[in-house]
């Protein structure tokens, strides 16, 4: 070969190796950005957050301060066995870290990181000589859950996809650590969250059915045997204590699943995946553009899989997208203590279904211009995330502002009426969030006060409770979240039985819109003006603090 002509192979083979690297090079520009996302804006905003560091602050108190901590008198750690225990852990660390005002934006700039590592590791898994870094685990992760609070459900999702890779690389090779390891990542994952413990069960029971059963029974035309069941059994005893944890919490909860609509199957196929990656407004916020990419691409992976594909643990991986797509529509949307079941489903599709579909034979002409495409349109929604980011800071500047008058260590209850007009007020009104729900649990674990009309210790389903000897109330303060006109009768009671004396009151809505007057907004107002003392007012009229004078 002339000089010239090696010259030219080498320059091509150099562009070659730029062009199959890009992929990797966006994505790790993108999990920057996107980790750097929740420290764009004065305030991370999200919906349940606050509860969810409220539990966490009260959980540390009571473990390292309890004889000392204001709250020991009204809060207790349940020793029910139950889930939603690994967000707590977790804020509670980044809380000591970054503080209370950041500890939300800590959380979810780790969660996005180990998220994005755990699904290239999956990745590799399926594909070990391939790249593991695409901007599709950027897309996968950039998620509504995250953005509206629903941290025990997120963490779960990014722990699934190392738990089915660990699996993947050890499937036919089984030994006793291997297994105890298996399991004591599934027992981690029942104490994270329910639904990612079943999307990660589904995904490894359905590989190694089909992969260790199915298929080879298929190919040989005769029943399999005892040895094809060798993998099913290694999954099944790997999940033996997170089944039967799950069993003692589902009969101590007395759990149904209740009833699907009738009709509500066709509506929820024509919904999906509903608001699953919605982080922001408009069209760029809700990336339509790119889940409608992606699952078109996820489609034609299934159509165009090799039989070899199809057979191994790629094809048992799709077929438990498919499950999960099943789930998603005809699975109750409440149930177990929980509600929003069926979108969650919709996010393990896209989790299964767009990891398998990467690395596919028949699609790696495209690998690199569609990796890209997924980039361009990524970076769009990150701007627009980081813009909504900005919004929800700015609505709930006033609302801090005049929260943040509580004294330290005080007892607060707080009133949320509806205050319509306000989403199109701040400019927030198409962002699938609604910022002002729980932040008076912000405030509260600032000050250390104790917000008793938290929903979370109310619920009996996270690490922190009431006291057995103040549940009668539950119900009661679980209600002003959304007062009904009888609610002056219900804060007169609570005055006379709760244990700790309510010092102020949280009073949020819009007192002049119907919908505020129809919920007894006006009657609450004029009570509690003649009772307490009107100590702050935001500078927009939402939100009243009250205290005894």
């Amino acid at each position: 070969m002339a000089p010239e002509q090696t010259e030219a192979v080498k320059d091509q083979s150099a562009a070659l190796r730029i062009w199959q690297r890009l992929p990797a090079v966006a994505a790790f520009v993108l999990l920057a950005c996107q980790a750097a996302l929740p420290w764009t804006a004065p305030h991370f905003v999200t919906g349940d957050g606050p509860s969810h560091l409220y539990g966490a602050t009260i959980a540390r108190e009571l473990i390292f301060h309890h004889r000392h901590s204001v709250y020991a008198a009204i809060y207790t750690i349940q020793r029910a066995i139950l889930p939603n225990w690994t967000a707590t852990f977790v804020l509670a660390a980044t809380e000591a870290i970054a503080g209370t005002d950041h500890a939300e934006a800590l959380f979810a700039s780790l969660a996005v990181v180990t998220g994005f590592f755990g699904l290239s590791y999956m990745k590799h898994a399926l594909a070990p000589h391939e790249s593991p870094w695409t901007p599709v685990s950027n897309f996968l992760l950039q998620s509504w859950f995250l953005w509206i609070g629903f941290y025990n459900f997120y963490l779960g999702m990014i722990l699934v996809p190392f738990l089915i890779g660990y699996y993947l690389r050890h499937a036919g090779k089984v030994t006793g650590s291997r297994t105890a390891m298996l399991s004591a990542g599934l027992t981690l994952l029942f104490f994270t969250h329910m639904i990612a413990l079943a999307i990660a069960l589904t995904a490894m029971g359905t590989v190694a059915v089909w992969r260790g059963v199915l298929v080879p029974a298929v190919k040989k035309r005769q029943l399999p045997g005892m040895s094809a069941w060798r993998e099913p059994a290694w999954v099944v005893v790997a999940a033996v204590p997170a089944l039967i944890l799950t069993g003692i919490y589902m009969y101590t909860h007395n759990g149904t699943g209740g009833n699907v609509p009738a009709g509500a199957v066709r509506a929820l196929f024509l919904a999906f995946p509903q608001q699953v990656f919605q982080t922001g407004a408009g069209m760029w916020g809700k990336q339509d553009l790119l889940w409608k990419l992606v699952s078109g691409y996820i489609l034609a992976a299934c159509v165009l899989m090799r039989r070899e594909e199809w057979g191994g643990a790629r094809g048992g991986i799709v077929v438990a997208a498919g499950l999960c797509f099943l789930g998603y529509l005809f699975i109750p949307d409440e149930g177990f203590g929980g509600s929003a079941v069926i979108v969650r489903f919709a996010w393990g599709v896209f989790i299964l279904g767009g990891v398998a579909a990467l690395n596919v034979a028949r699609l790696r002409v495209i690998t690199v211009p569609f990796a890209l495409c997924v980039a361009a349109l990524l970076a769009a929604n990150v701007a627009a995330t980081a813009r909504a980011a900005r919004i929800l800071s700015h609505a709930v500047d006033s609302y801090l502002a005049t929260a943040r008058a509580l004294p330290e260590g005080s007892t607060v209850v707080r009133l949320f009426y509806p205050a319509p007009a306000a989403p199109e007020r701040y400019g927030y009104s198409d962002a699938a969030r609604f910022p002002f729900m729980h932040l008076d649990a912000l405030v509260a674990s600032e000050k250390h006060a104790l917000d008793i009309t938290d929903y979370e210790p109310l619920t009996r389903l996270f690490p922190v409770v009431q006291k057995k000897a103040f549940a009668g109330e539950e119900s009661q303060l679980w209600g002003f979240e959304g007062p009904d006109p009888d609610a002056v009768t219900t804060l007169q009671w609570l005055g006379n039985v709760f244990p700790r004396r309510i010092e102020f009151v949280l009073l949020f809505g819009e007192e002049q819109s119907g919908a505020a007057q129809k919920a007894g907004m006006p009657t609450m107002a004029a009570w509690l003006s003649s009772k307490m003392q009107l100590l702050a007012t935001s500078s927009d009229g939402l939100l009243r603090l009250y205290g005894r004078r």
